[in-house]
């Protein structure tokens, strides 16, 4: 396995724990950006405000805004949300904010698919390139090779006379 391919598994694993993370902070109700801090016993037992938030989502909602951010990634996240935002509160009634929250999940994991094609891609590239250039170091080395053998052949052959 080469050095690259090494490095792309490395940061594949890396891109995989932070996700878990983030979403594994989401169901716990840890902030994504800060440790634990209970202020009371009483919050303990609460179900964590972003999955509150997510839950006014059903599935098929969750799909068309997986779907929508796929196909207009091009547009800011500001305009994704709030055109989803908009269109939600007016045919559903759902909060600003729980479609926000799920819309940004959903551009982060769309962020880090396309960093891990890029990667991937590039990575590819390079072994390319690193076996095009073995295959030149071989060739040269099976040419001198065999200008050798035939330079040792004539030699022989003058020696023998």
């Amino acid at each position: 396995m080469s050095q690259n391919q090494l490095l792309q598994l490395k940061v594949n694993a890396l891109l995989q724990k932070e996700l878990q993370k983030i979403f594994s902070a989401r169901k716990t109700g840890e902030d994504e950006t800060a440790t634990t801090q209970k202020l009371n016993p009483s919050e303990e037992a609460k179900e964590p405000k972003s999955v509150q938030i997510i839950s006014q989502l059903s599935e098929r909602d969750k799909q068309y805004i997986v779907q929508y951010v796929k196909e207009y990634s091009a547009l800011s996240t500001a305009q994704i949300i709030f055109y989803l935002a908009k269109h939600f509160q007016n045919k559903h009634g759902i909060a600003k904010s729980a479609v926000q929250q799920f819309v940004l999940d959903q551009v982060k994991i769309q962020q880090v698919t396309s960093e891990n094609q890029d990667l991937k891609q590039q990575t590819q590239t390079q072994d390319q390139q690193s076996d095009q250039q073995i295959n030149q170091q071989v060739i040269k080395k099976l040419s001198a090779r065999e200008i050798y053998s035939q330079n040792r052949a004539v030699i022989n052959a003058i020696q023998s006379l």
